[in-house]
C-alpha cells in the first residue's frame, strides 16, 4: 500500500481508537514508532473516566508527536 494512502487513513483510525475506548473496560495506549530500545512506550492507561497513568502528567518529558496523538485519541478531558 502506498504511504500516502496509509497517512490518509490516520485520522479515521484515530477516531476509531477514541470511540472504541469509550466501550472498552480498559485500554493501554502505547507508541510503537520509536527505536527498539524505546519501543512500546506506554503513553496512557485509562480505566473508565479515570487515567491510571498518563505520560503527559507524570513529570517527564514527552515527545510532541506523542502529545499530539494522545490529544486526538485520548484527550485529558476524556
Amino acid at each position: 500500500m502506498e504511504l500516502a494512502k496509509l497517512v490518509s487513513r490516520f485520522p479515521r483510525t484515530q477516531m476509531a481508537i477514541h470511540a472504541g475506548m469509550k466501550i472498552a473496560d480498559a485500554t493501554v495506549l502505547t507508541d510503537n514508532s520509536r527505536p527498539e530500545k524505546q519501543a512500546i512506550t506506554v503513553c496512557r492507561v485509562p480505566l473508565g473516566n479515570a487515567a491510571l497513568y498518563d505520560r503527559r502528567t507524570d513529570g517527564g518529558s514527552v515527545l510532541v508527536a506523542i502529545v499530539d496523538w494522545l490529544e486526538i485519541v485520548s484527550p485529558v478531558a476524556s
